[in-house]
């Protein structure tokens, strides 16, 4: 799609926090194409950078890049795994500005994307998960925890 244009490794967009997407990364927007990671981090980045023009009074969201718990860290035990993640999200709520009332999570485990969000407002975590199979929610997230 975009690499006869050029290199498959040019930039083609950068986010304003610096997440750089490349020509060969975009071409997974195609239809039937798996999702390339970098295309979900600057969509999130895009999506935080747009908070700032947000209606007053409307909930406020953080949206956090797939890097809060990396695929090397499900083969590890659970507290490490824990661990690790909230390193990151210490760091991430440590930059943000303001107070959040959802704050939305990209997982990425065994090849398959979903999104946890933090409902901190209604004290809840809620699964967007696209995959619609008629599975309880431990059933299918039960070794992603």
């Amino acid at each position: 799609m975009f690499s006869a244009w050029g290199s498959m490794w040019d930039t083609v967009f950068k986010t304003t926090r610096g997440v750089p997407v490349m020509r060969s990364p975009l071409e997974s927007l195609m239809p039937g194409m798996e999702l390339h990671i970098l295309v979900i981090s600057a969509w999130a980045d895009l999506l935080y950078y747009e908070e700032m023009f947000r209606k007053k009074g409307s909930i406020a969201r953080l949206f956090c890049s797939v890097n809060m718990v990396n695929e090397k860290d499900y083969k590890k035990s659970e507290k490490i795994r824990s661990t690790t993640f909230g390193e990151n999200m210490e760091l991430v709520l440590l930059c943000a500005d303001v107070k959040k009332s959802l704050i939305f999570v990209p997982v990425l485990h065994d090849d398959h994307f979903y999104c946890v969000c933090f409902n901190l407002r209604d004290n809840k975590v809620e699964v967007l998960d696209n995959n619609a199979k008629d599975v309880s929610m431990k059933a299918k997230y039960n070794e992603r925890t």
